[in-house]
């Protein structure tokens, strides 16, 4: 139950960051070099556990920095 709420916030913060960059999924994915199937999948919390270097490249292709990317890859990571 708590993997849900912790990726249920990753997948809430992820898409929060792509809209405030005014990107659709296709450009986050173009942006980050992760699959639009990936990015869909992680905003729609169907991964339990996203990859430490996917998550960097969606950072980057977010981009997030300082405590915005501490923020997000702890999202990321369940903390």
């Amino acid at each position: 139950m708590q993997v849900q709420r912790v990726q249920s916030r990753f997948s809430e913060l992820m898409r929060s960051h792509r809209r405030d960059l005014g990107a659709t999924q296709r450009q986050l994915a173009a942006r980050s070099t992760v699959s639009v199937r990936a990015i869909r999948d992680l905003e729609r919390g169907r991964v339990s556990r996203p990859r430490r270097d996917t998550v960097r490249l969606i950072a980057a292709g977010l981009g997030l920095s300082g405590q915005a990317r501490t923020e997000f890859e702890r999202a990321a990571a369940g903390e």
